[in-house]
């Protein structure tokens, strides 16, 4: 498209580059023609002029030398006539020759009577033609055209036999063709000029044109080019007049401030974020604030402030850079969790081990005496419940272990049709004793997934327990849902018809030791997110419409048949 372009903008220049060449070529050709029809106007007039002098001189010489001159006296007689008919204005002079080029007599003075041999050509013309003319030089600065005729007439009869062969050569003036020959050459002269004139100031034009049509195109690429730029930046940006009034504003500051793009054009900063506080930045340099966009919303932001300024140093106004610093706020506060975890993590472990030694002694004493102490049932009773608790403690601390330090991934190809049915074997017992319902809904052709299979048994099975948990007895429905998304992962919900979790428990179930149990350890669900994140998916819960709470897992499918789109 560009070089399209570029061959269109130059086809004007060529087109007037050819018509100029045409012109002129057409002005020299009519110059040439219009000098041509001159120089042959001009010769026919001539010839009408030379038959006339030729029929007055014949004339004369009839009647003054009928016989022809005869002696000095004579030819001076004969001269004299000739000077005569030379005093014409358009005539120069007046020669009489005969047929061997031998001047007889001539108004020109200091004129031979030699013969002139390069006159026989001209003289031998006359006897084809009988009168011509053609281009003479009189001096070298003044042209001729002669004239040449036979002197031979009606007008001379038998006695004039000595003017039979002699040829008279009349010398015309050929100012008068000059002159409209200079004319017709003034006239081209003047008409190339002014073409050439008019065709300089129309390729200059058209240079202009092309210039500017080539400016506003490469300007025009470069705003399409800042203006993508600027729509692409993952940072706000909002550029402010030297009133505070808003000009430009990208659309990730439009969406950060939710607003439509263009909507807060010529709109004060301080109306579109209310309580902005524009007088602490400063007009000539640069400044940086942290705080809420918008103010009160919860949302930290960095502002940064420069001075927009012209080719001279003018202030012209402000560009805000918005920076959204949540993504690094929730980085810090996962480093900050992730350090305070590890402390946990190392003083639980060395406390665990601390604690299984005399658990150990502890269960086995509670035994010893759970049969020692075999029919006597209080005693018995008091005894079981030692070893219940001290199991109940050993598996609490398991889990704190099993939280601290994480096992190493153990990957294998597996499908979760079949993990979640042996997981839900597993809970059998429990299902049947609460008399729960267990739904299944599993989509067809599920993909398998590539991960730790007793991991993520381990993370299915903490979640369906806190939905076994979260339902009452003999009423309570559990849904288990299967499914295979557009964007190549595998979802597992778990929907339960329980009382749901509160709304300010929402975003901290997923916390180490948080339960609202008496008897949980609120590792359960931390646990399962950080197995499921382990396998780079994600874990999310919410509360239903309906009622009960919903999980929601999402685990990538096996690259191998994503790639082979199986």
């Amino acid at each position: 498209m560009t070089s399209y372009s570029s061959r269109f903008l130059y086809l004007p220049a060529l087109v007037i580059i050819v018509t100029i060449v045409l012109l002129l070529f057409i002005i020299a050709f009519s110059t040439k023609t219009n000098i041509e029809r001159e120089r042959e106007r001009i010769e026919r007039a001539m010839l009408r002029e030379g038959r006339v002098v030729v029929f007055a001189l014949a004339a004369s010489l009839k009647a003054t030398f009928p016989a022809g001159p005869k002696g000095e006296g004579d030819f001076l007689r004969l001269v004299g006539m000739l000077h005569d008919i030379a005093q014409d204005p358009e005539i120069a002079g007046v020669t009489l020759l005969n047929e061997q080029g031998e001047i007889i007599a001539s108004s020109f003075p200091q004129v031979t009577k030699e013969g002139r041999t390069s006159l026989l050509p001209l003289i031998a013309m006359v006897r084809e033609k009988g009168a011509f003319i053609q281009l003479g030089h009189l001096t070298p600065g003044e042209n001729t055209l002669e004239f040449f005729a036979a002197l031979e007439t009606p007008f001379i009869g038998r006695r004039g036999t000595w003017f039979r062969d002699k040829i008279l050569q009349v010398s015309f003036r050929a100012k008068s063709f000059e002159m409209a020959k200079e004319a017709d050459l003034r006239h081209a002269a003047l008409m190339v000029a002014i073409l050439i004139i008019l065709g300089t100031g129309t390729l200059y034009f058209i240079y202009l044109v092309q210039n500017y049509y080539a400016v506003d195109r490469a300007l025009k690429r470069i705003r399409t080019y800042m203006e993508n730029v600027v729509e692409s930046m993952s940072d706000g940006l909002i550029s402010l007049d030297e009133k505070g009034a808003i000009v430009t504003m990208n659309r990730q500051a439009a969406e950060i401030l939710g607003l439509n793009p263009g909507q807060g054009k010529g709109l004060p900063i301080g109306e579109v974020i209310k309580g902005f506080p524009l007088s602490i930045f400063p007009s000539d340099g640069k400044y940086r604030l942290t705080t809420e966009v918008p103010p009160g919303s919860g949302l930290p932001f960095a502002i940064s402030s420069s001075p927009l300024k012209d080719e001279k140093g003018k202030v012209l106004g402000q560009v805000l850079i918005l920076r959204d610093l949540r993504e690094i706020q929730e980085l810090r506060e996962k480093a900050i969790k992730s350090e305070k975890l590890a402390a946990v993590g190392r003083m639980a472990a060395s406390i665990a081990h601390e604690i299984r030694n005399p658990l150990s002694s502890i269960r086995g004493f509670a035994q010893y005496f759970q049969k020692r102490l075999q029919g006597q049932k209080r005693e018995e009773e008091y005894a079981t419940l030692m070893v219940r608790e001290v199991d109940r403690l050993n598996r609490v601390i398991t889990e704190l272990l099993d939280f601290a330090k994480p096992r190493e991934l153990k990957r294998e190809v597996c499908r979760l049709d079949n993990l979640m049915d042996d997981v839900l074997k597993l809970l059998t017992y429990d299902l049947t004793k609460k008399k729960v319902t267990v739904i299944k809904n599993y989509g067809k052709n599920m993909q398998p997934i590539i991960g730790d299979r007793e991991q993520i048994a381990q993370a299915f099975l903490n979640v369906l327990l806190n939905a076994l948990e979260a339902v009452l007895p003999q009423k309570g429905e559990i849904v288990v849902s299967l499914s295979t998304t557009d964007d190549n992962v595998a979802q597992v919900d778990i929907a339960d018809n329980g009382c749901g979790i509160p709304n300010e428990n929402l975003t901290n179930i997923f916390e180490p030791f948080f339960t609202t149990r008496a008897k949980g350890t609120g590792l359960g669900l931390a646990i399962a997110l950080r197995i499921i994140e382990e396998h780079g998916g994600t874990i999310t819960a919410k509360n239903q419409s309906t009622g009960g709470a919903l999980f929601t897992i999402t685990l990538p499918l096996h690259r191998e048949n994503t790639a082979d789109g199986k």
